[in-house]
C-alpha cells in the first residue's frame, strides 16, 4: 500500500511542479509586491524578458530566415513572375470586354499631355527637325525635274483657281487699291512722263500732263473693272499666270532664290508649320479624338501581342528594379525592427495563447512527463529505504 501512496504522491508532485513551471513562464504578467517587497519570479519569464526575446527573434529571423538575399531571390521567383503574367493577362482581357474609352483612364493627364506637346512644339529641337525635313525635301526637289504643279498636285492648282474665281470682286478691288497707293501712283506717273517724253514731240509734250492722264486711267479702271466681262478677263489672265508658274521646273525656282532668302524662307516655313500643327485648339481636338477611342477597339484581335509586349516591359522593368534596388528596399524595410516591434506590441496574454496553441501537445506531454518522473521517484523512495 505504501508503494501505491508513494507512487501517487510522487506523480501528483511531478505533475503540479511541471504545470506550475510552465505557468510561471507567463504568469504573473506584471511584477507583484507585498509590503513594498518584490515577490521573486514576478513577472513571469516571458513577460520579464519580452524585449530581449523580441530583439533576439528579430535578429535571428532578419539575418538568417528572411535575409536580404532570401527575400530578393523570392521576389524574382517564377511564382512571382507567373502571378504578374496572370494579372496582366486578366487585365488585358477585362479591358477588351469593357466599354471604357481611353479618356476614362487618361483624362487626368489631358492638360499635362497638352502642355507637353505645346512646349515640345516651341522647342528648338522640333523646329530644327522641321527645318531638316524641309531642307531634305528641298534638296530632293533641287535634283529633280518636277514642275511646280507636279509637286503640289493638280488638285491644289484647281483649289487655287477656284479661290481666285470666288474672290474675283475682292481681287478687282485689291487691284484698284494697289494702283492708287501713293508709291504706285508715283511710279505710274513717272512711267507716263517717261513715255510721253520719249515718244511725243517736245512741243506737244508740254501740253500733256501726267497727272491728268493718271486720273483718267484710274477713272476708266474704276468704271470698268467691276464689269463681268472685264473681271473674267482678269481671272483668265491670273489663270495663265498660275499655269505658267505651275509649268516651271521647281529646281529653277529654288536656284533663283539666294542663300539669305532661302534661310529666311526656311525659318518662316518652320515657324508656320509648327504654329499650325501645334495650335492649341488643334492639339485639344486631336487629343479629344484619341481619348474618344474605345479601349476594346485597340485590344480586340491583338490580345496576345499586347499581353506579350506588356509582359516583356513589366517583367523587364520589375526584374531590373529588384536586381538593382531590391536589397536597398529590404534594408529600408528593416525586417529585424518590424519583427521586434511587432512582438513587443503583443499583449502577454496573446503571446501566451499563441505559444500554448502552437505547443499545446508538447506542453501537456511535459506536464505528464513530470507526473511519470514523480511516480518513478515515489516508487524508488520506499524501495531504496527498505534496502537500507
Amino acid at each position: 500500500m505504501k508503494y501505491i501512496i508513494a507512487c501517487i504522491t510522487g506523480a501528483f508532485i511531478g505533475y503540479i511542479t511541471n504545470w506550475l513551471a510552465i505557468k510561471m513562464l507567463f504568469r504573473p504578467y506584471t511584477e507583484k509586491r507585498i509590503l513594498g517587497i518584490k515577490i521573486p519570479f514576478t513577472p513571469g519569464l516571458i513577460p520579464k524578458e519580452q524585449k530581449r526575446i523580441a530583439k533576439s527573434v528579430g535578429e535571428t529571423v532578419g539575418k538568417h530566415l528572411l535575409s536580404k538575399e532570401t527575400l530578393v531571390s523570392e521576389l524574382c521567383s517564377d511564382k512571382i513572375y507567373n502571378h504578374i503574367e496572370k494579372l496582366i493577362n486578366d487585365k488585358v482581357i477585362s479591358l477588351g470586354k469593357s466599354n471604357l474609352k481611353l479618356g476614362d483612364k487618361l483624362m487626368p493627364l489631358k492638360n499635362n499631355i497638352n502642355n507637353k506637346i505645346i512646349n515640345l512644339g516651341k522647342s528648338q529641337k522640333v523646329k530644327g527637325a522641321i527645318k531638316n525635313f524641309i531642307n531634305s525635301k528641298g534638296s530632293q526637289l533641287k535634283n529633280s525635274d518636277y514642275t511646280v504643279t507636279e509637286v503640289i498636285g493638280n488638285k491644289s492648282v484647281d483649289v487655287i483657281k477656284m479661290y481666285v474665281e470666288k474672290n474675283k470682286e475682292t481681287i478687282s478691288l485689291d487691284i484698284v487699291t494697289a494702283i492708287k497707293d501713293p508709291l504706285m501712283e508715283n511710279k505710274i506717273k513717272s512711267a507716263i512722263s517717261s513715255g510721253v517724253s520719249s515718244n511725243v514731240n517736245p512741243l506737244m509734250a508740254m501740253f500733256i500732263n501726267a497727272d491728268t492722264i493718271y486720273e483718267k486711267v484710274i477713272s476708266y479702271i474704276e468704271n470698268n473693272i467691276y464689269k463681268p466681262d472685264i473681271q473674267n478677263e482678269i481671272i483668265l489672265m491670273i489663270y495663265k499666270i498660275i499655269d505658267k508658274i505651275g509649268n516651271q521646273n521647281i529646281k529653277d525656282i529654288i536656284e533663283e532664290i539666294d542663300c539669305e532668302d532661302k534661310e529666311k524662307l526656311l525659318e518662316l516655313l518652320s515657324d508656320k508649320i509648327s504654329i499650325h500643327i501645334l495650335n492649341e485648339s488643334l492639339i485639344n481636338s486631336a487629343i479629344d479624338n484619341i481619348f474618344d477611342i474605345n479601349i476594346s477597339d485597340l485590344i480586340n484581335g491583338n490580345e496576345n501581342k499586347i499581353i506579350a509586349v506588356v509582359n516583356n516591359i513589366v517583367k523587364g522593368s520589375y526584374s531590373n528594379f529588384i536586381s538593382k534596388q531590391g536589397e536597398e528596399i529590404v534594408d529600408l524595410l528593416d525586417i529585424e525592427r518590424i519583427i521586434e516591434n511587432q512582438i513587443n506590441s503583443f499583449p502577454v496574454e496573446f503571446a501566451e495563447k499563441l505559444i500554448v496553441d502552437i505547443a499545446n501537445k508538447e506542453l501537456k506531454a511535459i506536464t505528464w512527463l513530470g507526473a511519470l518522473l514523480g511516480c518513478i521517484m515515489g516508487i524508488l523512495s520506499p524501495i531504496l529505504s527498505s534496502l537500507y
